[in-house]
């Protein structure tokens, strides 16, 4: 499979400079683009394709090349924009419910993790 790293770089770094910069207040790790492949620690069928870090030392979103890679690495340019573009704004709502004190998106994960386990038991 061809390497994409350099055009989903650039794809994910047009995505974060068409939102308004102050989404990332407070965003002070930014947003990186990992070449790893992730996967649930739980269930290893499943890709993780980007996390929301919220540590001592700051806060950041990580995308996981190698998750959209084994996902979605036959899509077009198009495709593969749309993909990022849905792992950004998920990672960025969970960084700005954090800013609110809210948890709502933590819930509809968790909420997806059980339906998964029952699905797989």
């Amino acid at each position: 499979m061809e390497d994409r790293f350099e055009e989903m770089a650039t794809i994910l770094d047009d995505l974060v400079d068409e939102l308004p910069q102050y989404y990332f207040r407070g965003l002070n790790g930014g947003v990186l683009f990992s070449r790893e492949e992730m996967h649930d620690e739980t269930y290893p069928e499943l890709y993780i394709m980007g996390h929301y870090k919220s540590e001592p030392m700051g806060k950041s979103i990580v995308l996981y090349y190698g998750s959209f890679m084994a996902l979605y690495g036959y899509e077009s340019r198009e495709g593969i924009t749309e993909r990022l573009k849905e792992t950004l704004y998920h990672e960025l709502t969970h960084h700005l419910e954090t800013l609110a004190g809210e948890n709502d998106l933590v819930l509809e994960d968790a909420a997806f993790m059980e339906r998964h386990r029952r699905e797989h038991e």
